[in-house]
């Protein structure tokens, strides 16, 4: 069988249907949340609405829903993706160089990583948009195109993997039926959520609603 590679999942990325077209359409997100390594084991279970654009969000507490109007997104904006470069080198440094380049080159990989993951993450980005992400993080110095890494919810799938870099090793999941993003663990210098400062999300669920405090 032929290795994984970041080209790979970005043509089942391509492939995959669109979520959502309409960028202030709202989206159910259910996610396994491990904020510190203690709960590796036990992660919290959060519900969370947003808008594909990330625009608005919404969460109940306390019984109660609240709504968000300007919830903090990343420093490229939803209106921006589709303007992304389609070459895979110019986006991965687009990504390190955003908001501003760094002095030290070494910090490039894992910062272009971690900006690729907050955009996943926040938006419900394009099947296109997925896809060019997925190429420019194969570009990275370091990076690996793992067949089967766990997520922050135990199970096993597809993931990039960035370690070795300044920074702290980084591991973004993507689901094996369709290779939408599906997660982010930061892992310090560990390679597993057990380890010092580490974190993580799973999603365990997302579909389009019709609006805020709504289930699928």
């Amino acid at each position: 069988m032929a290795p994984l590679t970041a080209d790979i999942l970005a043509d089942r990325a391509a492939a995959t249907p669109d979520l959502v077209a309409d960028p202030a359409r709202w989206v159910y997100r259910k996610s396994a949340v491990v904020p510190v390594p203690e709960m590796a084991m036990e992660p919290e279970v959060t519900e969370r609405w947003t808008t594909a654009d990330g625009t608005a969000a919404a969460a109940y507490a306390g019984g109660r829903l609240g709504t968000t109007s300007s919830p903090e997104v990343p420093a490229i904006s939803y209106a921006a993706l589709r303007e992304l470069p389609g070459d895979p080198a110019a986006l991965a440094q687009l990504l390190a160089d955003t908001p501003v380049p760094r002095d030290d080159d070494a910090w490039n990989p894992g910062h272009a990583f971690e900006m690729a993951a907050a955009l996943l993450e926040s938006y419900i980005v394009p099947p296109s948009v997925a896809a060019s992400l997925y190429r420019a993080l194969g570009q990275l110095p370091g990076i690996a195109v793992i067949a089967t890494a766990a997520d922050a919810a135990g199970r096993r799938g597809p993931a990039f993997l960035l370690a070795g870099q300044p920074g702290g090793n980084q591991l973004l999941s993507v689901s094996a039926a369709d290779c939408r993003f599906a997660g982010y663990q930061f892992l310090g210098r560990g390679l597993d959520l057990a380890g010092e400062n580490a974190w993580g999300v799973a999603i365990l669920e997302m579909a389009a609603v019709t609006g805020p405090g709504r289930y699928p």
